[in-house]
């Protein structure tokens, strides 16, 4: 009986490696080769996708995507409006009824670099700033016509999120910490302040899970080991296409009676070998990979959602409590203090780091991805957009109000997207109020399309293009097949590392029989 149970196991676990691993052949690759180029932004932070070779999905058509965020107009600029988002910056000199690019004399020419996540408008003197924060560091023009200048940065510098503007200073907030500047907008140069964080330090187990998937909870080391069991999936990959594919064309030359003919059965063998040997050393790795993977993307990312893990135990755990935990902040001039939206919740405290910062609930929570827009107005009222909505909320009384429907609401969840995916907000000189949706672009407060008003620039039109990191990111998560798959491209994330885990353990049952059919051999020998 036992014997027959082996056999059975036997031939299920090699029906079942085989088949799926055909199935999986090109996800693998993929995920493989993305995988790799995610874990090393700066190595590819050049290279672009042109958008013709992009999904319909991914075309820009009003503003849509975060391509807009912010918007400014220069009191001494009558006419000028300046807009900045995730394709950069663009300038109208004609009330916004058509725009033009604003990132020449030295703004960040990559798709990557230019991804404009805050701007901010300076009066200094007699001379009005511009001062831009991109994904590789923080830029200033002087009105009009000047050129961009690159602020001084701490060489370790995380990733510039918000500018703050505070009495005679300008504060950076990144993703990792807050630093200032005097308020010289010509000539910024940047320190970092101590900003204490009261409580225990916690990891979010989103955090935690993405860690682990990159490598990135032991450092280099740690991703560089990931990026080795990359390369050997890859590998896995073709070893398996070959060992497949060569019975097949060996069968075919028997049946022609070419059986003398044998074309390399040498690298037949001696690929077998060294699929199951780089499969059985790498197997402990891949399985953490793939059972990571399936928690990457909805819908179980829900099931980590609020859950922490205790910073002390954290094996990636530095000096620093907030080490890439901002994404975004808001200074109130009313009272001195900066609210702070970070990975474990939303933290509050004065703007002269003379205490530490403590956490907070605000009555309406930002979605999960965090909020996209973040100002407190000058009777401290705090206005907070993300994927939720738009919310004014008074942080004393703790009552808000829906400010897209002008209207109190009961609170949202921080797990499903709202109606409008805010990225941006602006008010115009005029007094109109519009916001910026990821997927329905600029509307008017209430939720009507802005057509005709705020024009996409035709340059932007005509010249889309995606960073290659982005276009491996959206590859990675398998958001490029919405189009192709619809709502179900959700579940190509978590159903494929699910099958990889079978793919895998089969593949270790398949060795262990291998292994032990050699090792009787010799003992009989």
């Amino acid at each position: 009986m036992k014997a027959k149970h082996m056999r059975l196991l036997k031939a299920l676990s090699k029906w079942l490696h085989k088949y799926l691993g055909l199935l999986l052949l090109l996800f693998l690759m993929w995920m493989s080769i993305s995988g790799i180029l995610l874990n090393h932004p700066e190595l590819i932070s050049g290279l672009e996708v042109p958008g013709v070779l992009l999904p319909p999905q991914y075309r820009i058509e009003n503003w849509q995507q975060g391509a807009f965020n912010k918007a400014v107009f220069p009191e001494s600029q009558p006419g000028m409006a300046i807009v900045s988002g995730k394709q950069g910056v663009w300038v109208s000199t004609n009330a916004g009824r058509s725009f033009h690019s604003f990132m020449e004399d030295g703004y960040p020419a990559s798709a990557y670099n230019r991804r404009t996540n805050d701007m901010i408008l300076i009066e200094s003197g007699w001379e009005e700033y511009i001062v831009a924060c991109s994904y590789n560091g923080v830029w200033s023009r002087r009105l009009p016509d000047g050129g961009w200048k690159r602020a001084m940065l701490p060489e370790d510098h995380a990733r510039p999120k918000k500018l703050l503007q505070r009495r005679g200073e300008l504060l950076l907030v990144t993703e990792s910490g807050i630093l200032r500047s005097a308020l010289k907008p010509a000539r910024l140069s940047f320190t970092p302040m101590e900003v204490k964080k009261a409580g225990g330090y916690q990891v979010t187990m989103i955090r935690f899970f993405f860690d682990v998937h990159s490598g990135e909870i032991l450092g280099l080391p740690g991703r560089l080991l990931i990026d080795a069991a990359g390369v050997i999936c890859f590998i896995l990959c073709f070893t398996a296409l070959y060992t497949w594919y060569y019975p097949k064309k060996l069968k075919a030359r028997v049946r022609m009676k070419l059986k003398g003919k044998r074309k390399n059965p040498r690298l037949f063998k001696f690929l077998l070998k060294y699929h199951l040997d780089f499969g059985i050393w790498s197997a402990a790795v891949l399985l953490i990979l793939a059972f990571t993977g399936m928690f990457m993307r909805p819908p179980l990312l829900v099931m980590l959602a609020g859950q922490r893990v205790d910073g002390n135990i954290y094996p990636g755990r530095g000096d620093n409590p907030w080490e890439h935990q901002i994404k975004n902040a808001a200074y109130d001039a009313t009272t001195g203090q900066i609210l702070l939206d970070c990975r474990d919740g939303m933290w509050f405290g004065p703007a002269d780091f003379s205490r530490p910062f403590r956490k907070i609930t605000l009555p309406v929570p930002a979605f999960v991805m965090g909020a996209t827009v973040m100002e407190f107005d000058s009777e401290g009222v705090l206005m907070l957009g993300s994927f939720n909505g738009l919310y004014k909320i008074h942080l004393p009384s703790g009552n808000f109000i829906d400010f897209i429907r002008g209207v109190p609401v009961g609170p949202s969840s921080n797990l499903q997207p709202g109606e409008f995916m805010v990225t941006g907000y602006m008010e115009t000189p005029d007094g109109g109020q519009f916001i910026s949706t990821f997927d329905r672009g600029l509307l008017h407060i209430g939720g009507r399309t802005a057509y005709g008003d705020f024009p996409m620039p035709r340059e932007l039109q005509e010249t889309q293009s995606m960073s290659l990191w982005h276009a491996m990111f959206e590859l990675h998560n398998g958001r490029i097949f919405q189009d192709i798959l619809g709502s179900w491209y959700i579940l190509l994330m978590p159903l494929g590392a699910l099958l990889t885990i079978i793919l895998t353990l089969t593949g270790v049952v398949d060795w262990v029989i291998v292994y032990r059919r050699k090792a009787r051999a010799a003992m009989k020998e």
